[in-house]
């Protein structure tokens, strides 16, 4: 799942497919694979087709009309297992706070 930016919605679509910038990491929640299974398809029942949210400061919302990025990750995981995945536990949900949070491993860096 993701939410490509301005003007688009988020889908789903093969990681193969998706185009990252050099120094773009590579992670994993630290969790067991059912809640793995639980948070993707939330994403994919609940959290497809939603507008874009260009609002970081104030998106820990788990059920919004609109998504961003690290919104959608973090609303996959939180309502489908409880797991918040917001590293600094903040008033919104960057993509940095997903990638220094202690629930995420990263196993590549491109």
């Amino acid at each position: 799942m993701e939410a490509p930016g301005t003007g688009k919605n988020s889908r789903s679509i093969a990681g193969s497919s998706v185009k990252v910038g050099k120094g773009a990491v590579k992670q994993y929640v630290s969790t067991t694979s059912t809640n793995r299974g639980k948070a993707a398809n939330h994403a994919f029942n609940k959290l497809r087709g939603k507008g874009y949210n260009s609002n970081f400061a104030v998106n820990k919302s788990t059920t919004g009309s609109k998504m961003n990025c690290s919104q959608l990750v973090w609303a996959a995981y939180k309502a489908a297992t409880g797991i918040d995945l917001d590293g600094n536990g903040g008033l919104g949900v960057y993509p940095y706070n997903i990638k220094d949070s202690s629930k995420t491993v990263t196993y590549k860096t491109l």
